[in-house]
């Protein structure tokens, strides 16, 4: 963590599992597969730093 973080993704022990794989039918499709799996939390450090912004598409 920087001094300067204002918000920090905590993960817990395991922290985060990605795992590849492909199945028998992947290669005809020309696709590959992954998870990603863990647990989250998110850890504020500096409220008023963080903004929500909303921005329609152009």
């Amino acid at each position: 963590m920087k001094s300067k973080d204002s918000i920090v993704l905590d993960t817990d022990v395991n922290g985060i599992d990605l795992t590849w794989g492909t199945q028998d039918d992947d290669f005809s499709r020309n696709q590959v597969r992954a998870r990603c799996e863990g647990r989250f939390e998110v850890t504020t450090f500096q409220p008023a730093a963080i903004v929500k912004a909303t921005i329609a598409a152009a």
